[in-house]
């Protein structure tokens, strides 16, 4: 598994990133990045590299931004509103309503990946 990292949450950045990755001799079938503006710097470098999305590299971002749904973007939905008040409640030493309770994440499965076999 290769690793890339991006010191930013920029897509010129991760562009920059992806087109190395990709470019190499063992380039990763899949990209799973960290947020929605980094997976968009992927799928522009694929594109530019000449790569299938998803038949050739599968993208996923994180967040579900504005942009994912027109980009075709698979991602997780997150809320941080719903993160942060769990993390100050347990902060606070105060009790969570269940004790299984945690945020909800979602997948949202668009074009960038493949369907499950």
């Amino acid at each position: 598994m290769r690793v890339a990292v991006c010191a930013r949450n920029s897509a010129a950045e991760a562009y920059d990133a992806a087109v190395d990755l990709l470019s190499a001799p063992d380039a990763p079938d899949a990209i799973a990045a960290m947020s929605d503006e980094q997976a968009l710097g992927g799928l522009r470098a694929a594109a530019h590299l000449g790569r299938r999305v998803p038949e050739d590299v599968a993208v996923s971002g994180w967040d579900d931004t504005n942009s994912a749904p027109s980009a075709g973007l698979t991602t997780i939905v997150q809320s941080l509103r719903d993160q942060g008040s769990t993390c100050a409640r347990l902060a606070l030493s105060q009790t969570l309503d269940h004790p299984d309770e945690s945020t909800a994440w979602r997948l949202v499965r668009r074009t960038s990946t493949r369907s499950p076999a």
